[in-house]
């Protein structure tokens, strides 16, 4: 009896501390947030949802470009997170690595449907499943300095003339002027004129369909070719800076530069980007960044519920409202708090009018050689004609 009632005592023992244990296990999730004052905020919100549950919550910053590396290393060594956060176009190759899991295992399908929108579920979605729920769009748009530039030109060739009476280069002044190397910033011009990255059929990314030489983007990057022609756009030239030191009148950024040329002191507009000579508007790439859940979590179903909760209508209104950034929730999406904001509605506008970027793992290959290809063009070393059909062969043999 007495050794029957110690193996009794024991098994309650060990029982006790298991569920002990599970429950502390249940009690944390990390989340890795880019340092900006967005992880603020989350500080913030993860002190409301501790008094909402018993959930403690911890925020480290990691950017959103060293997540997947860094995730790869410490993830296996249970030192990972349970949620990371980037922008949408990582998805599929963070996907590839197994460093996520679908969030629609924890999260019913139903759910996530009804409240976001159909461009944002497209973008966070890979092989037909949903991998995260979005946290704000990101589209860039023509911002401007009121002080400088009180109206917007109707379209490109117009606001072309406006901006050379604006431009003193000997000066460090600019009418336009914006980060033109980058292919994420340039490809308003690319699309607008037919220009594309992989065709697209039946939902699936046609890798041996590449338009980055076709004649949209010819045309369009010889449109582009035509500002530094006329004195406006430069090389070499930091636009972000000189638009916060109040130098530049209007530049194409996204939102998440609102608030540094404000904390500058700049009296900032934004305008959805004016019409081509072809009577089309730019389409810029549309970024959905989202959070996900980390295949190393051991709280998944803890960490959908978070996100769930983070990205739900009332934080969506709380995220306009403290960090001017835009939830894809279909019910802020629609109301008139969001009409209100005169910034937000014109990035909506350029949003609506852009093109989703690939969230395909060989969209990596297209940045740095569609780069130096509107580098040559620009600064005249190479016609478009002749250097982009040279680009698209790069990216091919990257692709083989």
């Amino acid at each position: 009896m007495k050794v029957s009632s110690v193996l009794v005592r024991v098994v309650s023992i060990i029982l006790l501390f298991l569920v002990f244990e599970s429950a502390v296990v249940a009690a944390e999730l990390t989340i890795w947030q880019s340092d900006s004052p967005e992880a603020v905020w989350m500080q913030k919100m993860g002190k409301l949802y501790e008094e909402k549950t018993d959930i403690s919550i911890t925020i480290e910053t990691i950017t959103e470009e060293e997540q997947d590396e860094i995730l790869s290393i410490r993830g296996p060594q249970g030192a990972g997170p349970d949620i990371v956060g980037f922008a949408h176009d990582h998805l599929g190759a963070v996907i590839k690595q197994g460093l996520v899991v679908p969030i629609e295992d924890y999260l019913a399908v139903e759910y996530i449907e009804k409240n976001y929108s159909e461009l944002a579920i497209d973008a966070l979605t890979y092989k037909d499943q949903i991998y995260g729920l979005p946290y704000s769009y990101e589209a860039i748009a023509l911002v401007y300095n009121k002080e400088l530039i009180t109206k917007i030109p109707e379209s490109f060739d117009k606001l072309k003339k406006k901006a050379e009476k604006l431009t003193n280069v000997d000066n460090n002044q600019f009418g336009f002027i914006y980060d033109y190397g980058s292919l994420y910033r340039s490809y308003a011009f690319i699309s607008g004129f037919g220009g594309y990255t992989f065709a697209q059929k039946n939902g699936t990314y046609d890798l041996t369909d590449i338009g980055l030489a076709t004649e949209g983007t010819i045309a369009g990057l010889n449109y582009l070719k035509s500002f530094a022609k006329e004195g406006l756009i430069v090389g070499d030239v930091d636009a972000d800076k000189l638009f916060k030191e109040g130098k530049v009148a209007m530049t194409l950024t996204g939102p998440w530069n609102v608030s540094e040329y404000r904390e500058a002191g700049i009296d900032i507009g934004v305008k959805a980007m004016p019409k081509l000579p072809n009577g089309k508007y730019p389409k810029p790439f549309v970024g959905v960044v989202g959070y996900y859940i980390s295949s190393y979590s051991e709280r998944k179903q803890e960490a959908a519920k978070f996100i769930q909760w983070l990205t739900d209508i009332e934080r969506a209104h709380r995220r306009l409202e403290d960090l001017l950034q835009v939830i894809p929730h279909k019910e802020l999406l629609t109301s008139s708090e969001l009409k209100e904001k005169e910034i937000l509605k014109e990035f909506m506008i350029q949003t609506e009018r852009g093109t989703v970027m690939p969230n395909i793992p060989e969209m990596s290959f297209l940045w740095a050689p569609t780069a130096n290809g509107i580098e040559f063009i620009v600064s005249e070393q190479k016609s478009a004609e002749k250097i982009m059909p040279l680009v698209v062969k790069q990216i091919k043999d990257r692709l083989q």
